[in-house]
C-alpha cells in the first residue's frame, strides 16, 4: 500500500497546482471565460463605469470567438453533422478550415460531453495536469536523469510557468503546448532505438499538436523538438543515420497524415485570407 502511494504521489501532487489555480472553477463551478468583458460591449454594456473591467483585446477572443466556436461545434456534432461551414458569421464562413476551431482534436470532445461553458474549465484543468505529467516523465528520462523530487519541481514549474498561465483564456495555446514535453520524451526514446514502433507514438503526439488548433504555436514547438532531436541524434549519425532518418520520416508522415483533415482546408483558406498578401 505504501509503495502504491509513493508511486501515485507525483501524479496527485501534479493535480494540486491546477486545482489551486482554478479553485473557483473546481469548488464553485464558475465558468472559466472572460465573460466580464461583455460589459464593455452593447447590448450588455453597463452604465456604471465602476463595474467595467480593463479592456483586453486578446482575452476578448476567449468569449467572442472560442466560446461561440465551441458551442457551434458541439451543437452541430450533436445534430449528427460535421461543422464544415458556419452560417452564423457574416454571410457564412468556413469552420473546419479555421484551424482554431480544432474540430478534430480528440480532447475537444469534452465540449460535447459537458455543458460548453463548464467544459472550458474542465479542459484547462485536464491539460495542465497532463502537461505536468508529461514534463515529469521527460525530466525523469535517462537523457536528463533527474531525481523524483527535482523532476516533480520542474514539472510544477512548467505547469504554472508564465506562458501557460497567461494564455489560459485562449484554449488552443495550452492544447498545443501540453504535448511538448511528451514529444521531447518520445524523441529521446526514438533516438535510443530508432524503430517504427517508437516512431508511431512520436507521430501521434506531433499529430495531436497540429490538431490542437494553433498552428503558429505548433510551429514554435516543432522548432524546439527539431533542435532537441538534432542534439540527441548527431552523435549517432555515423552508425545509425538510415534508421534515424527512417524513424523521423515515419513520425512526420503519420503526424501530417493524422492532421490532414484539419491542415489541408486551413492551408486552402489561408491563401485567401487578409494576410495572404503580406499585410500586417
Amino acid at each position: 500500500m505504501i509503495r502504491r502511494l509513493i508511486r501515485l504521489f507525483p501524479f496527485l501532487a501534479l493535480l494540486v497546482p491546477p486545482c489551486l489555480l482554478l479553485w473557483p472553477v473546481v469548488t464553485h463551478g464558475e465558468v472559466f471565460l472572460p465573460a466580464d468583458l461583455l460589459r464593455d460591449i452593447a447590448p450588455w454594456r453597463t452604465a456604471d463605469p465602476a463595474s467595467l473591467v480593463p479592456w483586453n483585446p486578446l482575452m476578448w477572443d476567449g468569449i467572442a470567438e472560442f466560446y461561440p466556436w465551441r458551442l457551434f461545434a458541439a451543437q452541430t456534432l450533436h445534430s449528427g453533422y460535421l461543422p464544415l461551414w458556419n452560417p452564423h458569421q457574416f454571410c457564412g464562413t468556413p469552420f473546419v478550415a479555421n484551424s482554431q476551431s480544432a474540430v478534430f482534436y480528440p480532447l475537444n470532445l469534452l465540449f460535447c460531453i459537458f455543458p460548453v461553458a463548464q467544459a472550458f474549465g474542465i479542459s484547462v484543468l485536464l491539460h495542465l495536469f497532463l502537461t505536468g505529467v508529461c514534463a515529469y516523465f521527460f525530466l525523469r528520462s535517462p537523457a536528463l536523469g533527474l531525481g523524483r523530487a527535482a523532476s516533480l519541481l520542474g514539472a510544477v514549474a512548467w505547469q504554472l510557468c508564465h506562458w501557460q498561465v497567461a494564455w489560459l483564456a485562449l484554449p488552443t495555446f495550452l492544447c498545443v503546448s501540453t504535448w511538448l514535453p511528451l514529444a521531447l520524451l518520445l524523441v529521446d526514446r526514438a533516438a535510443e532505438r530508432p524503430t517504427a514502433m517508437r516512431a508511431v507514438p512520436l507521430g501521434l503526439c506531433l499529430g495531436l499538436m497540429l490538431l490542437a488548433g494553433h498552428l503558429q504555436i505548433a510551429l514554435y514547438c516543432f522548432g524546439l523538438i527539431a533542435a532537441w532531436a538534432l542534439f540527441r541524434v548527431l552523435p549517432l549519425l555515423k552508425v545509425r543515420w538510415p534508421a534515424l532518418l527512417g524513424c523521423a520520416a515515419i513520425a512526420l508522415a503519420l503526424a501530417f497524415g493524422l492532421a490532414a483533415p484539419q491542415l489541408l482546408p486551413a492551408f486552402e483558406l489561408a491563401r485567401v485570407s487578409h494576410r495572404a498578401g503580406g499585410s500586417p
